[in-house]
Protein backbone atom coordinates (compact mmCIF):
# COMPACT_ATOMS: atom_id res chain seq x y z
CA UNK A 1 0.00 0.00 0.00
CA UNK A 2 1.38 3.72 -0.84
CA UNK A 3 1.64 6.01 1.50
CA UNK A 4 2.12 9.84 1.75
CA UNK A 5 1.45 12.59 3.85
CA UNK A 6 1.75 15.19 0.88
CA UNK A 7 -0.68 15.12 -1.74
CA UNK A 8 1.50 16.61 -4.05
CA UNK A 9 3.46 13.44 -3.95
CA UNK A 10 0.06 11.42 -4.82
CA UNK A 11 0.35 11.33 -8.21
CA UNK A 12 3.75 10.40 -8.26
CA UNK A 13 2.97 7.25 -6.37
CA UNK A 14 -0.77 6.22 -8.29
CA UNK A 15 1.47 6.74 -11.73
CA UNK A 16 4.36 4.43 -10.02
CA UNK A 17 1.98 1.15 -10.12
CA UNK A 18 1.83 -1.19 -13.18
CA UNK A 19 -0.62 -3.31 -14.20
CA UNK A 20 -4.42 -4.29 -13.06
CA UNK A 21 -6.08 -1.40 -10.92
CA UNK A 22 -3.86 1.09 -9.08
CA UNK A 23 -3.14 1.26 -5.37
CA UNK A 24 -5.36 4.16 -3.28
CA UNK A 25 -2.96 5.99 -2.06
CA UNK A 26 -3.73 6.91 2.00
CA UNK A 27 -2.75 10.44 2.37
CA UNK A 28 -3.20 12.68 6.06
CA UNK A 29 -5.09 15.38 4.28
CA UNK A 30 -6.65 16.44 0.94
CA UNK A 31 -6.39 19.33 -1.22
CA UNK A 32 -9.22 22.34 -1.00
CA UNK A 33 -12.26 21.65 -3.29
CA UNK A 34 -12.67 23.34 -6.53
CA UNK A 35 -15.21 26.24 -7.10
CA UNK A 36 -17.22 25.42 -9.89
CA UNK A 37 -17.20 28.19 -12.77
CA UNK A 38 -20.94 27.85 -14.02
CA UNK A 39 -23.75 26.19 -12.79
CA UNK A 40 -24.02 22.88 -11.22
CA UNK A 41 -26.24 19.66 -11.73
CA UNK A 42 -27.13 17.39 -8.34
CA UNK A 43 -28.15 13.77 -9.03
CA UNK A 44 -29.56 11.57 -6.31
CA UNK A 45 -28.13 8.19 -7.42
CA UNK A 46 -30.33 5.08 -7.33
CA UNK A 47 -29.05 1.50 -7.56
CA UNK A 48 -29.15 1.09 -11.15
CA UNK A 49 -27.39 4.24 -11.43
CA UNK A 50 -24.57 3.12 -9.71
CA UNK A 51 -22.12 -0.23 -10.23
CA UNK A 52 -19.93 -1.35 -7.39
CA UNK A 53 -17.79 -4.54 -7.11
CA UNK A 54 -15.06 -5.81 -4.66
CA UNK A 55 -12.76 -8.84 -5.92
CA UNK A 56 -10.34 -10.65 -4.11
CA UNK A 57 -8.35 -13.61 -4.41
CA UNK A 58 -9.07 -16.98 -2.47
CA UNK A 59 -7.45 -19.61 -4.69
CA UNK A 60 -9.29 -17.97 -7.77
CA UNK A 61 -10.38 -14.44 -8.27
CA UNK A 62 -14.01 -13.74 -6.63
CA UNK A 63 -16.20 -10.75 -7.30
CA UNK A 64 -18.40 -9.30 -4.67
CA UNK A 65 -21.68 -7.24 -6.09
CA UNK A 66 -23.61 -4.77 -4.01
CA UNK A 67 -27.55 -4.48 -5.15
CA UNK A 68 -27.94 -1.47 -3.08
CA UNK A 69 -25.56 1.07 -3.64
CA UNK A 70 -27.05 4.66 -3.36
CA UNK A 71 -25.74 8.35 -3.06
CA UNK A 72 -25.46 11.69 -4.45
CA UNK A 73 -23.63 13.29 -7.58
CA UNK A 74 -22.92 16.59 -8.40
CA UNK A 75 -21.80 17.49 -11.40
CA UNK A 76 -19.79 20.54 -12.36
CA UNK A 77 -20.36 20.22 -16.66
CA UNK A 78 -17.74 23.25 -17.13
CA UNK A 79 -15.15 22.67 -14.27
CA UNK A 80 -15.59 18.73 -13.83
CA UNK A 81 -12.94 19.03 -10.99
CA UNK A 82 -15.48 20.77 -8.92
CA UNK A 83 -17.80 17.87 -9.43
CA UNK A 84 -18.14 15.37 -5.67
CA UNK A 85 -19.53 12.03 -5.21
CA UNK A 86 -20.99 10.68 -1.98
CA UNK A 87 -21.90 6.84 -2.20
CA UNK A 88 -23.35 4.83 1.12
CA UNK A 89 -23.26 0.82 0.35
CA UNK A 90 -25.87 -1.66 2.08
CA UNK A 91 -23.20 -4.35 2.61
CA UNK A 92 -25.62 -7.17 3.48
CA UNK A 93 -26.61 -6.76 -0.11
CA UNK A 94 -23.55 -8.33 -1.71
CA UNK A 95 -23.73 -10.96 -3.99
CA UNK A 96 -21.48 -13.20 -5.92
CA UNK A 97 -21.64 -16.05 -8.45
CA UNK A 98 -21.33 -18.39 -6.00
CA UNK A 99 -23.63 -18.16 -2.99
CA UNK A 100 -21.48 -19.26 -0.03
CA UNK A 101 -18.30 -16.90 -1.46
CA UNK A 102 -21.31 -13.67 -0.80
CA UNK A 103 -21.84 -15.60 2.55
CA UNK A 104 -18.64 -15.71 3.88
CA UNK A 105 -17.88 -12.93 3.11
CA UNK A 106 -20.45 -11.30 4.81
CA UNK A 107 -20.10 -13.37 8.02
CA UNK A 108 -16.35 -13.69 8.37
CA UNK A 109 -15.13 -10.88 7.24
CA UNK A 110 -17.29 -7.85 6.47
CA UNK A 111 -19.56 -8.13 9.97
CA UNK A 112 -22.27 -6.70 8.17
CA UNK A 113 -24.58 -7.07 11.14
CA UNK A 114 -21.79 -4.96 13.27
CA UNK A 115 -21.13 -2.51 10.07
CA UNK A 116 -23.97 -3.03 8.02
CA UNK A 117 -22.32 0.08 5.70
CA UNK A 118 -19.81 1.55 3.74
CA UNK A 119 -19.22 5.07 2.39
CA UNK A 120 -17.14 6.54 0.29
CA UNK A 121 -17.44 10.83 0.00
CA UNK A 122 -15.06 12.75 -2.08
CA UNK A 123 -12.95 15.45 -0.13
CA UNK A 124 -11.21 17.20 -4.03
CA UNK A 125 -10.87 16.41 -6.87
CA UNK A 126 -7.91 17.63 -9.21
CA UNK A 127 -6.76 16.88 -12.83
CA UNK A 128 -4.19 13.89 -13.10
CA UNK A 129 -0.49 14.86 -14.74
CA UNK A 130 -0.32 14.62 -18.58
CA UNK A 131 1.33 11.04 -18.46
CA UNK A 132 -1.61 9.30 -16.29
CA UNK A 133 -4.16 7.45 -18.09
CA UNK A 134 -6.66 8.65 -16.03
CA UNK A 135 -8.00 12.00 -16.41
CA UNK A 136 -8.31 12.92 -12.53
CA UNK A 137 -7.63 12.42 -9.30
CA UNK A 138 -10.17 11.63 -6.49
CA UNK A 139 -9.53 12.58 -2.74
CA UNK A 140 -12.16 10.51 -0.95
CA UNK A 141 -13.07 9.51 2.57
CA UNK A 142 -13.50 5.87 2.22
CA UNK A 143 -15.70 4.12 4.83
CA UNK A 144 -15.22 0.32 5.23
CA UNK A 145 -15.96 -2.23 8.51
CA UNK A 146 -16.46 1.25 10.71
CA UNK A 147 -12.77 2.60 9.98
CA UNK A 148 -12.05 5.61 7.75
CA UNK A 149 -9.79 6.36 6.00
CA UNK A 150 -8.97 9.45 3.52
CA UNK A 151 -7.34 7.94 -0.18
CA UNK A 152 -6.77 9.54 -3.42
CA UNK A 153 -7.58 7.40 -6.54
CA UNK A 154 -7.37 7.51 -9.97
CA UNK A 155 -10.82 8.30 -12.02
CA UNK A 156 -12.07 9.11 -15.21
CA UNK A 157 -14.79 11.67 -15.57
CA UNK A 158 -16.83 11.69 -18.88
CA UNK A 159 -19.45 14.37 -19.89
CA UNK A 160 -21.54 14.81 -22.97
CA UNK A 161 -24.80 16.44 -23.67
CA UNK A 162 -26.84 12.87 -22.81
CA UNK A 163 -24.79 11.30 -19.84
CA UNK A 164 -22.62 11.88 -17.18
CA UNK A 165 -20.00 9.31 -16.25
CA UNK A 166 -17.23 8.97 -13.19
CA UNK A 167 -15.21 5.79 -12.85
CA UNK A 168 -12.43 4.59 -11.12
CA UNK A 169 -10.51 1.32 -10.31
CA UNK A 170 -8.08 0.76 -7.03
CA UNK A 171 -6.93 -1.42 -4.81
CA UNK A 172 -6.81 -1.30 -1.04
CA UNK A 173 -5.95 -3.54 1.74
CA UNK A 174 -8.51 -4.71 3.63
CA UNK A 175 -6.29 -5.60 7.02
CA UNK A 176 -5.86 -1.28 6.36
CA UNK A 177 -9.81 -1.42 7.56
CA UNK A 178 -9.79 -4.11 10.14
CA UNK A 179 -11.22 -6.39 7.58
CA UNK A 180 -9.81 -9.66 8.84
CA UNK A 181 -10.93 -13.03 9.33
CA UNK A 182 -10.44 -14.41 13.19
CA UNK A 183 -10.39 -17.72 12.06
CA UNK A 184 -8.64 -19.99 9.36
CA UNK A 185 -10.21 -18.29 6.59
CA UNK A 186 -7.54 -15.23 6.95
CA UNK A 187 -4.37 -17.30 5.36
CA UNK A 188 -6.74 -18.13 2.36
CA UNK A 189 -7.87 -14.65 1.73
CA UNK A 190 -5.64 -11.72 -0.21
CA UNK A 191 -5.24 -8.63 1.89
CA UNK A 192 -5.37 -6.75 -1.09
CA UNK A 193 -8.83 -6.23 -2.59
CA UNK A 194 -9.91 -4.42 -6.01
CA UNK A 195 -12.27 -1.79 -5.41
CA UNK A 196 -13.80 -0.96 -8.59
CA UNK A 197 -17.15 2.07 -9.05
CA UNK A 198 -19.05 3.36 -12.05
CA UNK A 199 -21.59 6.10 -11.96
CA UNK A 200 -23.43 6.46 -15.13
CA UNK A 201 -26.51 9.27 -15.09
CA UNK A 202 -28.68 10.69 -17.70
CA UNK A 203 -27.94 14.53 -17.84
CA UNK A 204 -30.85 16.50 -16.60
CA UNK A 205 -30.74 19.02 -19.67
CA UNK A 206 -30.06 16.14 -22.50
CA UNK A 207 -31.84 17.08 -25.63
CA UNK A 208 -34.96 15.47 -26.78
CA UNK A 209 -33.36 13.37 -29.33
CA UNK A 210 -30.82 11.38 -26.41
CA UNK A 211 -34.21 9.38 -25.34
CA UNK A 212 -33.55 5.94 -25.58
CA UNK A 213 -29.91 6.40 -26.02
CA UNK A 214 -28.28 3.26 -24.70
CA UNK A 215 -26.18 3.26 -21.42
CA UNK A 216 -22.40 2.91 -22.65
CA UNK A 217 -20.81 0.25 -22.05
Amino acid sequence: MLRSSAPGLVALAILAGCGGAADAALVASAPSRVEPTGAVERYTLTPVEVQLEAEVSAGASQSLQFAKTTGTLVLAPTRPEASSLELEVAMATATSSIASVADVAKARFLHVEKHPTAAMETRSVRRAPPESEQGYLLYADFTLHGTTRTIAVPADITIDACRARMTCAFTIHRSDFGVIDDGNLEALVSDDVEIRVTVDVPRTSAPAACAGRPRPE
